[in-house]
């Protein structure tokens, strides 16, 4: 088999598993957009899902071929920006497809970490641009999996982190899908070459990913050599640990939403004080919930900060903080007192993303 069409055929398997691991109810998409960064590993992800046959696309669960496209941010923060994009352009064009470019206004806040600032502004970019039910493809691959359960690791995450990242997750009114997690990155290097990639035009070196000063850099350029040397099959390895951890987060999920469904209930507490109104911004509740923070802090900051922080894969189960308190007034260790402030501005963060990709 060319290594052209081991990645089809690895693609058509994460197809599949992204739709397996999909909420219920969710339905092939009919438009796919693919996020192409400048970078080899996107270019080509989309030079391969262009080789895909309608029986492919069948194999993969799709009952029609979808329709694709090309989105590249542009976050204006590094001076390789320019070609970057002048190359996911030109990967976009190799592919016969075409390619909107978003051109971000990433702001500078003084303690906060403008990788992280950056990831949020550029997932929400993206979430405008996927249509209701519609799909964004992202080439993260085995090996940025296993890197990111290292790093997880060595911060000392809980579940959540260790996780890493989902095959699937909810984006606006779309989804996200990865269907390259159980690929190698050798996979994807070796396809690009058959499939007629050039570096230096259709992808160009992102030197963000050879910054030693970047955890995952210098883990990637100085620890993973010496891991792959000592176990050659780490990369799929640690990755397919990650998927064990994902599919116990996802059973922690159920228990949660079950300890949180008579919030889901309509109340009636007229003696709450009238900040918690009906009208109150809608929030979900705190992914932490059950996963080490502690039940009583999580719906404490919930209640009170109105935090925009996601329930995991459902993290669309929506929350007022006035259910909240209507809910905690019936423990006696809430007192409805406590929640007697206005809630703070919501801060938007992008559902089931690790913290460093």
């Amino acid at each position: 088999m060319t290594p052209a069409a081991a990645l089809a055929a690895s693609q058509v398997e994460g197809l599949r598993r992204c739709l397996e691991r999909a909420p219920a109810g969710t339905v092939p998409p009919d438009s796919i957009h693919v996020a192409v960064s400048g970078g080899a590993d996107s270019a080509t992800l989309l030079a391969a899902l262009v080789t895909l046959t309608p029986a492919d696309w069948a194999d993969a669960g799709f009952a029609t071929v979808p329709r694709l496209a090309a989105v590249h941010c542009n976050h204006g923060l590094q001076e390789a920006a320019t070609a970057l994009q002048a190359a996911a352009l030109a990967a976009a064009a190799h592919a016969g497809v075409g390619c909107e470019v978003l051109q971000l206004d990433i702001p500078r806040i003084p303690g906060q970490s403008l990788e992280a600032i950056a990831r949020l502004h550029r997932y929400a970019a993206l979430a405008r641009v996927v249509p209701a039910g519609g799909w964004l493809l992202t080439a993260h691959h085995a090996d940025d999996q296993a890197e990111t359960l290292l790093l997880q690791a060595l911060r000392g995450a809980g579940l959540e982190g260790l996780a890493s990242m989902p095959w699937i997750a909810a984006l606006g009114a779309g989804h996200h899908a990865r269907p390259l997690l159980a690929t190698p990155r050798a996979v994807l290097a070796a396809a690009a070459v058959e499939l007629g990639l050039r570096e230096g035009e259709h992808h160009v070196p992102d030197p963000m990913n050879t910054d030693p000063h970047l955890d995952r850099s210098w883990l990637r350029a100085r620890l993973w050599p010496t891991l792959l040397e000592r176990w050659p099959s780490a990369a799929a390895t640690l990755a397919r640990s990650a998927g064990h951890l994902h599919d116990a987060l996802e059973v922690v999920d159920e228990a949660v939403q079950c300890d949180l469904a008579p919030l889901e209930q309509d109340f009636d507490c007229p003696d709450l004080p009238p900040l918690f109104g009906t009208q109150t911004p809608v929030v979900p509740i705190l992914a932490q919930v059950g996963r080490g923070v502690g039940r009583r802090r999580a719906l404490d900051l919930a209640a009170l900060a109105a935090v925009h922080v996601p329930l995991g894969a459902a993290y669309s189960h929506a929350i007022t903080p006035f259910r909240v308190a209507q809910y905690l007034s019936r423990c006696s260790e809430f007192p409805v007192a406590s929640f007697a402030q206005p809630p703070r501005t919501a801060i938007p963060i992008y559902p089931d993303s690790p913290p460093d990709y």
